[in-house]
């Protein structure tokens, strides 16, 4: 099954510096199954008297392994390469 979407939603709204700012909490997670269907998979329920029973679908956020793999993987590739370097070319 491939996981299409996340699911979340608002769970808190607040005001600062004039501006309106809000949590938003993961309940579950949109699948396409193996037969082509869409199915979504609830984790939590966003309990709370501040959830208007809105759910907001955004695409899906790395887990923490393939964050953990892709930081590795961006570590290895930016470590500089080794250059010789001559005595002949140093200019002094």
């Amino acid at each position: 099954m491939e996981r299409i979407k996340d699911v979340a939603a608002i769970v808190d709204r607040w005001e600062k510096d004039g501006e309106e700012q809000v949590k938003w909490h993961t309940v579950g997670e949109l699948i396409k199954t193996s037969k082509g269907t869409t199915m979504m998979r609830m984790w939590s329920y966003p309990a709370g008297n501040k959830w208007d029973g809105a759910l907001f679908f955004f695409d899906p956020q790395p887990t923490k392994k393939q964050f953990d793999e892709g930081m590795q993987e961006a570590k290895k590739s930016s470590r500089p390469q080794k250059i010789e370097v001559k005595e002949d070319d140093i200019p002094f």
